[in-house]
């Protein structure tokens, strides 16, 4: 036991106000240390998104990671208020308590990083009329077939106008 932690008698003669700041403060620590485990699960969720979904996916993991801790502070500094709670269950309910905040920031940076994904994508794309929206990698695809038809015909009617002019002599 290190010198920051207590005793459960030293944990229950404190006074709510420092109980309340001392769990703050261990739920907190928890949870940042707890993010030290979900990083390698973060790594593999990005490496598993569809091209062009990392960096969304990333943001929003890393936004539920800083949440976690924060909000297992705040939930371990309510729940240690509770008269005949110890500190191992206001740790192990503030852990799970503190999985929907995140999971919800988690939720929301990511859509908002899809929604300027989408944006940058859909100014990069050429409009073709219609409400449809082309590729740049078609439309190169298109011109060089164009270019490579036009080319076919200038042959052609090189061909085609010697043709005429031998039956015109």
């Amino acid at each position: 036991m290190t010198s920051t932690e207590l005793t459960h008698q030293q944990f229950r003669s404190l006074s709510a106000t420092r109980r309340a700041s001392y769990m703050f403060g261990k739920g907190v620590r928890w949870g940042f240390d707890g993010n030290v485990v979900a990083i390698p699960f973060l790594a593999a969720n990005v490496a598993m998104s569809q091209r062009g979904e990392r960096l969304s996916t990333a943001a929003g993991s890393v936004a539920g990671m800083g949440t976690f801790g924060i909000s297992q502070g705040v939930i371990a500094a309510g729940l240690s208020l509770i008269p005949g709670i110890g500190q191992g269950a206001v740790l192990f309910a503030s852990m799970l308590g503190a999985m929907y905040p995140s999971a919800l920031v988690d939720s929301f940076v990511s859509r908002q990083a899809r929604t300027l994904t989408d944006i940058g994508r859909n100014i990069r794309r050429l409009e073709t009329g219609a409400g449809f929206t082309d590729s740049e990698t078609a439309a190169r695809s298109r011109l060089g077939a164009v270019m490579e038809m036009s080319a076919a015909m200038q042959t052609s009617r090189r061909y085609l106008g010697q043709e005429a002019r031998l039956m015109h002599r």
